[in-house]
């Protein structure tokens, strides 16, 4: 099950045909999604919590998103030419230099395809990682009270905002 979640409606139903004629799902839907209206990503947040019982992976493409909105602060408006993909890779690009700059060691993974193998990889890079990394440390990372009550507080905020 794939859910487009889109300001655009038009545009996304193209989308959606042209994922279900190139991949053979045909269980593609459209969902909107306005990320300027804190309204709307709260309603879409409540539809799919209370219709869908996992969400597996989350992609970030919102590449046609600004910030030309109402937002008053200066530093807002002068991002506001920028794309949200654009300023991501700005955030990126400017974190990978300072790190290089300071002689930090950075992996930087790239994925081949956006496919089920390529994804499926990496999430087992990571979760061998973040294994690996914990012994190191002495930190047992399957026991994180710290991370599990902060989900906890984390749902409490969502539930009262």
């Amino acid at each position: 099950r794939i859910i487009l979640a889109c300001r655009d409606i038009k545009k996304a139903v193209k989308a959606a045909d042209d994922i279900r004629h190139k991949s053979g799902n045909g269980n593609v839907i459209v969902e909107y999604l306005d990320l300027a209206s804190l309204e709307s990503v709260k309603k879409f947040a409540d539809k799919i919590n209370s219709q869908e019982e996992y969400v597996h992976i989350l992609i970030n493409n919102a590449g046609n998103y600004s910030l030309k909105n109402n937002l008053a602060a200066e530093s807002f408006k002068n991002l506001s030419a920028f794309t949200l993909s654009d300023l991501m890779k700005a955030e990126l690009e400017g974190t990978l230099t300072a790190l290089s700059e300071n002689d930090r060691h950075v992996v930087h993974l790239s994925i081949p395809q956006l496919n089920e193998e390529s994804v499926g990889q990496l999430v087992l890079f990571t979760e061998c990682l973040t294994v690996m990394v914990g012994e190191l440390l002495k930190v047992n990372p399957f026991n994180q009270p710290g991370v599990e009550a902060g989900k906890k507080y984390a749902n409490e905020w969502l539930k009262n905002h």
